[in-house]
């Protein structure tokens, strides 16, 4: 009987230690939970005070999808055979003032070649010369008049290279301000 006696102590003391730990579980178990119930209403209160209000998330939402949509027009447009028609006819107009500028360059070139033999002209009395300095004073109209041409046609040429330049920026500002609307429309998804 002694040993059932000691094997009732020893167990009452097992039992003893048992209840102690549970209990210091129990209490560290509720400490925890405590402070994860205060994280997470702080972390709803702060929530609560950054989140974006339903009409301003409405209105973003539907600035987002007019973007994606744009940026889904102007790629269709320029990934599809309209963007390379529209490139073939920037070419197109290009080459075309291109040909322009040539063909004024050559009239030009001979305006300043008769010009050229003009200085060689045996005597400024001579018939041939009488006639050139006539010939010359047409000659001189025509050179104006296409010394203008030449000029609006470089400017032409130059104003569409700015345009394309522009569009170009433009087109990559649309996408840049897609790409960062799309960004603060899936943090919003987030946050909601």
């Amino acid at each position: 009987m002694e040993d059932v006696g000691r094997q009732i102590q020893i167990i009452k003391a097992d039992v003893k230690d048992m209840q102690s730990s549970s209990y210091k579980a129990n209490l560290r178990f509720s400490e925890g939970l405590v402070e994860v119930k205060k994280q997470i209403e702080s972390s709803f209160e702060q929530l609560k005070k950054e989140k974006v209000g339903h009409p301003q998330h409405a209105a973003l939402e539907e600035k987002v999808a007019k973007l994606e949509l744009s940026m889904r027009d102007n790629r269709q447009i320029l990934s599809e055979s309209g963007g390379q028609e529209i490139n073939a006819v920037v070419k197109r107009i290009i080459l075309n003032m291109e040909d322009k500028i040539m063909v004024l360059e050559k009239k030009i070139d001979a305006l300043a070649d008769t010009k050229h033999r003009q200085e060689r002209s045996p005597s400024p009395t001579h018939p041939e010369a009488v006639l050139r300095r006539a010939h010359n004073a047409g000659e001189e109209a025509v050179a104006m008049s296409l010394g203008e041409d030449l000029s609006e046609i470089s400017q032409a040429v130059s104003q569409l290279r700015q345009d394309i330049v522009v569009s170009k920026v433009h087109i990559e500002e649309i996408q840049e301000q897609g790409q960062q609307n799309l960004e603060l429309a899936s943090r919003l998804n987030v946050l909601v």
